[in-house]
Order: structure tokens, then C-alpha cells, then sequence
């Protein structure tokens, strides 16, 4: 589709749509029910494939002084026009503010409202190829989901002790904690339980992990397995489990935070605005991780028996870690060096790897590992924020964007599904819509 995009020009008194790297014009668009009467058209939003168009106009209704939002999927092919639903300008989004998140298929996306980094709009998910399709996902209180890449997906968890956290207040009324998936195949929505520690749940292979707790206090919790489109769950593992960290891609194995003090602290392995890497609520007494086989209920590595183990009381709330393959963990922590754990048939190997700077970062504990989703040994590294990418075949680090550019734009790097990254650049003052995007290929 190259680097254009369909805008609204003006043509006399009318108004069509132009393609602006090739001049293309189409329209005006075919009339549904007076609704393109009135000229408020917001923005276009295009289809991954290029073929149709999530377009919008809004309407005045004079009777209530309100606004509707009409939302609809224009497709290029044959010209038509199908009808996906109506907002409520006020009582459910602000027209003027509404922009949509990555789609998760051809036909299907989300839209966020006011509130993307906090203050709460409800978000509504559509499919082009469906009319009236767009309803409600969730609300969004204080927090927005979260999107993911590979396969495209939109995950959003809520429990108690995260909207406290989130809110600043006191939570009397107890809610089960739930999950929301938003993917190719749909919307999905799970209740998971009295509490789910760490409100945190985790890819493994097609299904997730979340570690759960049936009451509060309680001296254990349990792992469990969640097929997310049958809703079915089984139970994996027991014992006094802190917090799920990661899975393995193929969903073998798991890494988790353990304790030995008698009883769950609840640890909480989630991103707060504005501060830098995971936030522990509760500082646990004696941490320490393991690596389940899921398979064989056999726990492969335990950071006990190695000598970086002491360093995991203070490290945990900022553990993070990525797989680099089926059996290769990449963990890191504050003022450390980067782990690699191997997990070999009956040999766990450990390395040491120190992430070398360039002259304008200092330190090499990173913010954010994420490694590439075609190979296993480039690695987008956050160091301060500052996205490099390290390539631990050979220990080299690069670095992606110049100092003047992290000085004057706020960027956002992120690997796309074919093993480059995307590079999107926001105003400092403004990070809804990006002011320039590129492709970087990384061989």
C-alpha cells in the first residue's frame, strides 16, 4: 500500500476521499440515512490489507443538543458502505478524541477513547466484514489494555489490588479477578478467581497461565492452565508461588517467583506510568525463582542453588525477562548484569552477559528486553528507555536512533510480525498520533 494515506479533500461542494502517495480519488461516499449530510467527518483509519476503511462522521442532533457518532467500514473494492454502530458523543466517548489501537486481523480493531494513559474511557472493538459489530470490550477504568504482538492481541486484566494501586484508594468491596482477550478469533472474558497474584497472566503457547489464591490470608496458591476460547482451566502446580513472570513460547515451562516465609504476599509484576520496570506491592522475605517443566512437574533451575541467588531479595521488583527460545531465558536486574539461563536435557547453564554502551547511556541494566518474533538472537534492549538492539551471537550493540532524535521526539520502537522493527515518533507533548513512522529492517 506504500506510505500514503486516504484523506478528505474538498471538490467543489463536495467531499471525496484521495490516497495521497498515488492521487487516487474516490467518492463522495455513497449516502447512508443522511448521515453524510452533516460534514463532520473525523478521522480515516485503514485495514492492514490495505482494502477497507474505518471512516466516521458525526451528526448534531438538535433535540438534546448531542452528538452521534457514526461509525462505518467503506470498502475500496466495490464501493460500499456497511454500518458497524453508533457512539454517544458525552455519555460514552468524545468524537474529537477517539483514535484506534492496532488491528488484530483484516477485519478487526479497537477504538480508545479519552483516557489511553489513564483517566478511563471504555473501548469498543468492530469487524468490518460484520454490520453492527461494534460493542463494548471493556471499560477501561484507570488503565487501558494492553497490546501484543505476536499473535495480535489485546489483553486487559483486572483485580482489586491493581485498581487500588491504580487509583491511590481503598478498595472495600471485593471483586474476583477477570481477564479479557480481544483477538483474531474475538472477544473473550473469564472470571479467574478469588485473586490471581501478581495481577499478571501469561502466553503459554495458545493458552495462558495465571497463578491463583482462593482467600485472603493463604499460606499457598496454585498455577493454573486457561484455555481461553473453551474457557476450561487445569490446575498445574501448588505451593507458595509469589507471582507467574514468564512461560516458555511453546508453553513448557514456566518461570516463577517463589517464597519460603509461610504465607502469599501477593507480588505484582506490572507496569506503572511513569515508573521505570515492574512495581513490588509488598516486599517479599525470602524470594527466590525455579523454572517448572509443565510437562513432567519437575522444577529444572532454582536460583537457590547459584551464587547471583542473594541478589534476587532486592532484584525481584525489577526482574524482567524473555525467552530467546524454547529452553533459553534472558533475565535481568538493577545495577546487574544480564542472565542467560540454557535449559539443557540434564545441564543448566548460566551466562553472564554485560550489554556495552554507547558514549550518551550509562549503566546496562535494561528497562525492557523483547527479542525478535523471526530469530532467537536479536533482542530489542530498552537502556534508560533508549531502545538498542544487541545481538548475542556475536555481543554487538547498536543503536537504532541518534541523540538528537531521543532528544527532540518521543519514539516508540516495537518489532513488527516480520522481524523489523517499527519505529513510531510522537510530539513530546501529544502521544496519541504519531507525527512520522518507518520501517527498520534488521538482517
Amino acid at each position: 500500500m506504500g506510505e500514503g494515506q486516504w484523506v478528505y479533500v474538498t471538490e467543489g461542494e463536495e467531499t471525496i476521499l484521495c490516497f495521497t502517495e498515488t492521487d487516487e480519488r474516490r467518492g463522495p461516499l455513497p449516502d447512508y440515512d443522511g448521515v453524510w449530510e452533516d460534514e463532520r467527518y473525523s478521522s480515516i483509519y485503514t485495514s492492514p490489507d490495505g482494502h477497507t476503511l474505518l471512516v466516521a462522521n458525526v451528526v448534531f442532533v438538535e433535540l438534546n443538543a448531542s452528538l452521534l457518532v457514526h461509525y462505518f467500514a467503506y470498502t475500496l473494492q466495490n464501493d460500499t458502505l456497511t454500518p458497524l454502530g453508533v457512539l454517544h458523543d458525552g455519555s460514552q466517548l468524545s468524537w474529537a478524541s477517539i483514535h484506534p489501537g492496532s488491528w488484530v486481523s483484516e477485519t478487526k480493531g479497537i477504538l480508545f477513547g479519552r483516557g489511553w494513559s489513564g483517566s478511563g474511557a471504555p473501548t469498543y472493538v468492530f469487524d468490518t466484514s460484520r454490520p453492527n459489530s461494534l460493542e463494548p470490550f471493556v471499560a477501561g477504568y484507570l488503565y487501558s489494555p494492553d497490546f501484543e504482538l505476536v499473535p495480535p492481541r489485546y489483553e486487559y486484566i483486572r483485580t482489586n489490588r491493581l485498581l487500588e494501586v491504580r487509583s491511590g484508594s481503598r478498595y472495600t468491596e471485593r471483586e474476583p479477578c477477570q481477564f479479557s482477550l480481544y483477538d483474531a478469533s474475538g472477544a473473550y472474558h473469564h472470571e479467574l478467581g478469588y485473586d490471581c497474584t501478581g495481577a499478571n497472566i501469561v502466553r503459554a503457547s495458545e493458552e495462558y497461565l495465571y497463578v491463583r489464591v482462593d482467600h485472603a490470608p493463604a499460606e499457598t496458591s496454585t498455577l493454573v492452565r486457561l484455555d481461553p476460547y473453551s474457557g476450561e482451566t487445569t490446575e498445574v502446580f501448588a505451593g507458595e508461588i509469589e507471582g507467574i513472570v514468564s512461560a516458555s513460547p511453546d508453553g513448557r515451562f514456566a518461570l516463577l517467583v517463589m517464597d519460603n516465609n509461610g504465607s502469599i504476599d501477593m507480588v505484582n509484576q506490572y507496569e506503572l506510568d511513569n515508573i521505570d520496570g515492574p512495581v513490588l506491592l509488598r516486599l517479599l522475605q525470602q524470594p527466590y525463582l525455579i523454572v517448572l517443566d509443565m510437562e513432567t512437574n519437575q522444577v529444572r533451575f532454582d536460583s537457590r542453588n547459584y551464587d547471583w541467588s542473594s541478589e534476587i531479595s532486592a532484584s525481584v521488583p525489577q526482574l524482567h525477562s524473555v525467552w530467546c527460545s524454547n529452553t533459553c531465558i534472558l533475565m535481568s536486574y538493577p545495577q546487574q548484569s544480564t542472565t542467560q539461563i540454557i535449559l539443557n536435557e540434564e545441564l543448566i547453564e548460566t551466562n553472564s552477559i554485560t550489554f556495552s554502551t554507547s558514549a550518551f547511556l550509562s549503566g546496562n541494566s535494561p528497562s525492557f528486553i523483547e527479542v525478535s518474533p523471526t530469530d532467537q538472537h536479536h533482542v530489542l534492549i530498552g537502556l534508560r528507555s533508549i531502545p538498542m538492539l544487541f545481538d548475542f551471537e556475536n555481543g554487538t550493540m547498536s543503536a537504532i536512533l541518534t541523540e538528537d532524535a531521543l532528544e527532540r521526539y518521543h519514539p516508540i520502537v516495537r518489532w513488527n510480525p516480520d522481524g523489523n522493527l517499527e519505529v513510531k515518533f510522537f510530539d513530546t507533548s501529544s502521544r496519541v498520533y504519531p507525527i512520522a513512522q518507518y520501517i527498520v529492517q534488521v538482517q
